[in-house]
């Protein structure tokens, strides 16, 4: 009886070995992922519920065999998560863990190796525990390019895949200061081939940055056509990112440079166009308005409102180099370019619309509500919905032409019911202008 009695207690603890690290606090897996890297395995995560009996059949089963146990100690740290309770709840929304048990490995770095959902037998969870640790092991995540980098290692292929695996885990303070280094020790021309340049395209952040002259450079080298693609991506949001720091601090002289790197774009087929946009932003985030409505009247008039669609014959000839360039076939163009059209058509009937509505809300001179007035209509033409008839409304109560007004808002409500939008607000406006108390 002594011996039976021992032995129960034997596999009691057994069974409890994998759960003798019950993470209950940011602390607790704070430790988890410390150790881990210190040890460089992956982590071992078993979400379980108090009400799952599949939870349950896996500790009987299989948490409680030695050979489980071998694998899970001394291949991994690991730990138990109770998903019903405080801290389990939130860390369960972090890895989207729905259901239970489930059964999370991770590297060392948090990024999810494999996720399993749902009860195994000891077999399969064996043979998975060690697919894992192959996965691990061939796909060896940033800390192991840390240790090396931290010993003294740096070949250039070696900077390569450490600065490759960071960009992939989104390390991007580390890999910041990384790419910093690793540019500027390349030569020059160097920056163009494929590897450098995928990494200026994730170091450079605003127009500021040291390596933004490589992207003005895009169009000048012979780089793939996707790459282009690319790279004018990283362009415009560095140009984005710029303008959101000159708005924010309200910075004339950050925006005169950002004026300054657009005109000195040689790829901008329509310069104009584009310094005219950044200064409408500009204006109307920094509170300018007497600027904004200048030059807001000058960009609807030239290009948004223009009856020979300027803008859309200076883009297509734009991408018509572009393709020609790349020895593209005619019916790939014609293919981008009916795309585009449809895309920028839709683009402009926004513009004109929320442009107007600009005019309205600031109480424009007559002279500018009849421009306003002139660029809605044509953004009904263009885009026939609910929001830009009620615009056009808007305008025409306020210049006086309210019988027109009522029969406009009334389209804005057919409109919109027939897309299944809420009408509501515009039945609430059409009711005022019948009663005139708009």
């Amino acid at each position: 009886m002594k011996t039976s009695v021992l032995h129960l207690l034997l596999l009691l603890c057994i069974g409890q070995a994998v759960a003798q690290q019950s993470i209950k606090s940011a602390a607790d897996f704070d430790k988890v992922v410390a150790t881990a890297r210190e040890q460089h395995k992956p982590i071992f995560l078993d979400f379980y519920t108090t009400w799952c009996a599949p939870c349950k059949q896996m500790d009987k089963l299989v948490f409680s065999r030695p050979d489980v146990q071998q694998v899970v100690t001394q291949q991994f740290v690991s730990a138990r998560i109770d998903a019903g309770s405080s801290f389990g709840l939130l860390l369960k929304q972090n890895f989207n863990v729905e259901a239970y048990p489930t059964l999370l490995y991770l590297d060392d770095y948090q990024v999810p190796l494999y996720t399993q959902v749902g009860s195994l037998d000891a077999k399969s969870f064996i043979d998975l525990s060690r697919k894992v640790v192959g996965l691990f092991s061939e796909n060896k995540p940033v800390s192991y390019y840390e240790q090396l980098y931290e010993k003294g290692e740096r070949g250039d292929a070696f900077m390569k895949r450490y600065l490759q695996k960071m960009i992939d885990a989104n390390l991007d303070v580390k890999l910041s200061d990384q790419l910093g280094k690793y540019l500027a020790k390349q030569p020059a021309d160097s920056l163009y081939t494929p590897d450098n340049f995928q990494f200026v395209l994730s170091y450079v952040a605003d127009c500021n940055n040291p390596y933004f002259h490589v992207l003005e450079q895009r169009h000048t080298r012979k780089l793939p056509f996707a790459t282009v693609i690319k790279a004018d991506r990283s362009y415009n949001k560095a140009i984005k990112n710029c303008l959101s720091q000159a708005i924010r601090n309200k910075d004339n002289t950050m925006f005169k440079r950002i004026e300054d790197v657009e005109l000195s774009d040689s790829t901008n087929m329509s310069p104009d166009v584009t310094l005219l946009r950044l200064r409408l932003n500009y204006y109307k985030e920094t509170d300018q308005d007497s600027l904004y409505i200048h030059w807001m009247n000058y960009y609807m008039d030239k290009w948004a409102g223009s009856k020979d669609d300027s803008l859309i014959n200076v883009a297509q000839k734009a991408y018509h180099r572009l393709f020609q360039k790349e020895k593209r076939t005619a019916a790939d163009e014609a293919e981008f370019i009916r795309k585009w059209m449809r895309g920028d058509k839709e683009t402009m009937a926004i513009n004109l619309n929320d442009n107007a509505f600009v005019i309205y809300e600031k109480n424009g001179s007559v002279y500018q509500l009849k421009k306003a007035l002139q660029w809605s209509r044509k953004s009904t033409e263009l885009l026939p919905e609910a929001a830009h008839f009620d615009t056009y409304a808007h305008l025409l109560y306020k210049l006086d032409q309210k019988e027109e007004a009522v029969k406009q808002q009334k389209k804005a409500i057919d409109v919109a019911r027939q897309a299944n939008e809420d009408s509501k607000r515009y039945e609430a406006e059409y009711n005022k202008m019948v009663l005139g108390q708009l």
